[in-house]
């Protein structure tokens, strides 16, 4: 058996090479610790060695990986919380946002500039943020012209300025909007978000699809759901962010 696996590896065929390999490999080393022994009859032989069946590999016994358990990405096959890797989430509140009218998805600073222009004091958008490294910005307008910030996201909280520990935090994107939407408690420097701009268009199908799948499940957890690989591809297009870089 070849040392490398030769297929994708994330997909079913992988999990299952891994299997058998480490299945194969472990009968190897038992064969070559057990001694050499005199040549005996036929017929007190034991029995030929039962080769691996394919439910062996789907239902293995106790104190074996399952095939959802299985990260072919571990050094010795094991499941993905017994190896140091890359944990990613979703928003938890995506299926809400899209829902929000204030949501334009994807949308430049040009664009939202030119969409508020001439707004009045508080009217403000949410759209995706141009940089991979954040999820969303916020573009307001206040002291008469267009500004922006960006959502950053840090020990399962999302805020305006996660190194600040006296700016607001809040668990959810919608919880963070509905913070800053008072003009009695804004502060000067911070972004008021009063006046939500309605989205002039309706997401596609495919969109809200999207949405409602994601909100149900994890990252990881795409992998997993009884879908063509076109459509776990499409359904990954959703920006995660890192768990294991947040600050407990």
């Amino acid at each position: 058996m070849q040392d490398k696996c030769p297929f994708s590896p994330k997909s079913e065929l992988a999990r299952c090479w891994h299997l058998i390999k480490n299945h194969t490999h472990s009968n190897a080393l038992k064969d070559m610790e057990t001694p050499l022994r005199p040549s005996v009859s036929t017929s007190s032989s034991s029995p030929p060695h039962t080769p691996l069946s394919w439910e062996d590999i789907c239902s293995p016994g106790a104190g074996s990986t399952s095939l959802e358990d299985w990260n072919p990405s571990c050094p010795h096959g094991g499941a993905e919380g017994s190896c140091g890797h890359t944990d990613y989430i979703l928003v938890p509140d995506l299926l809400q946002i899209n829902n929000s009218s204030c949501y334009w998805g994807v949308l430049n600073r040009f664009e939202a500039e030119e969409l508020l222009e001439g707004k009045p004091e508080g009217t403000f958008l949410l759209r995706d943020s141009a940089q991979d490294e954040f999820l969303f910005s916020v573009s307001f307008r206040r002291y008469s012209r267009s500004l922006h910030a960006r959502i950053e996201q840090n020990a399962k909280r999302f805020s305006f300025d996660v190194r600040d520990p006296c700016m607001y935090r809040d668990p959810s994107v919608t919880g963070l909007l509905r913070h800053y939407s008072d003009p009695a408690t804004c502060l000067f420097f911070e972004p008021l978000l009063s006046r939500p701009l309605p989205r002039s268009f309706p997401f596609t199908l495919q969109h809200l699809s999207r949405a409602v799948i994601c909100s149900c499940t994890t990252y990881q957890g795409i992998d997993c759901l009884p879908l063509p690989p076109q459509l776990r591809d499409y359904l990954r297009q959703i920006k995660p962010f890192q768990e294991s870089s947040w600050l407990i």
